[in-house]
């Protein structure tokens, strides 16, 4: 199942909102502006996140905030989908319904 437009929108408007709260790290709210995707797990192996047309990038680890992060595009295969969705749901509640559509394509 594909994104609707209204997926999309809501993405694109918590993207907006994630880099707007102080609520998170400048340098996770840098990164989502810089690449306008939806940091959904983030650990020592990179930054998984969600831009609003449904696709999913893989942010390089080495980002440390202070120049244009490298990403590329990322498909999630074994364990992956379940153990980002887990995350992104804890992170952005607001968004579950989206979040399982767009992590099982």
């Amino acid at each position: 199942m594909e994104l609707t437009a209204e997926m999309s929108r809501r993405i694109e408007e918590r993207i907006d909102a994630f880099v707007a709260s102080e609520e998170w790290h400048p340098d996770l709210r840098n990164l989502a502006a810089q690449l306008r995707a939806l940091p959904l797990y983030c650990d020592v192996g990179g930054c998984i996140a969600l831009r609003g047309d449904g696709e999913v990038i893989l942010v390089d680890p080495d980002y440390d905030g202070s120049d244009s992060p490298t990403s590329r595009r990322w498909a999630l295969d074994g364990g992956w989908p379940e153990r980002v969705l887990r995350s992104g749901c804890q992170r952005h509640p607001e968004l579950v319904e989206i979040l399982e559509v767009a992590l099982r394509r």
